[in-house]
C-alpha cells in the first residue's frame, strides 16, 4: 500500500511482511539540502506510525551527494530514530557500482553499531528478512 509520494521518494508499506520500503528516484539529482533532510522526516514519521519490524530502502536511484555534515545529521535524525521507532532490521539496496565500493557501508559501519545490512538489490535484502 502506497503511504507517501513526492518528487524525490515513495514510501509504501507490506502490512504482511511488516515492511516499510522507500524508493528514492532520479529526481534526486535536483534535490536541495532541506528537501532531502524533510524527506528523512517524514520516512521517521511513518514508521513511528506504523511500527513495521523491517525497513528496506531502495536507493539505487538516490543521486543526492551527501557532505559530511549532513551525513552526521542523517546518523542522528534518520539512522538513529529508525532503531528507536522499533524498526528491527533496515536493508538498503544500493547500486552496484556504489556497491562495489562500499563507501556508504564502511562510513556507516565505522560509526554504528546497528543491524543494518547492504544489497545489491532487492531480493537479496527480502530473502535476509525472512530470516528473522
Amino acid at each position: 500500500m502506497e503511504i507517501y509520494k513526492s518528487q524525490f521518494i515513495e514510501i509504501h508499506f507490506f502490512e504482511k511482511d511488516s515492511i516499510v520500503r522507500n524508493v528514492w528516484n532520479p529526481n534526486t539529482c535536483i534535490m536541495q539540502e532541506s528537501e532531502f533532510k524533510s524527506e528523512l522526516l517524514k520516512l521517521v514519521q511513518v514508521i513511528s506510525e506504523i511500527k513495521p519490524k523491517f525497513l528496506l530502502s531502495n536507493a539505487n536511484e538516490l543521486f543526492y551527494n551527501m557532505g559530511p555534515d549532513l551525513r552526521e545529521w542523517a546518523k542522528q535524525h534518520f539512522m538513529e530514530e529508525v532503531f528507536l521507532q522499533g524498526v528491527e532490521k533496515m536493508g538498503v539496496v544500493i547500486s552496484q557500482e556504489t556497491f562495489d565500493k562500499k563507501n556508504i557501508q564502511d562510513l556507516i559501519d565505522q560509526t554504528l553499531n546497528l543491524p543494518l545490512h547492504y544489497f545489491s538489490n532487492e531480493k537479496e535484502a527480502l530473502v535476509w528478512f525472512e530470516k528473522f
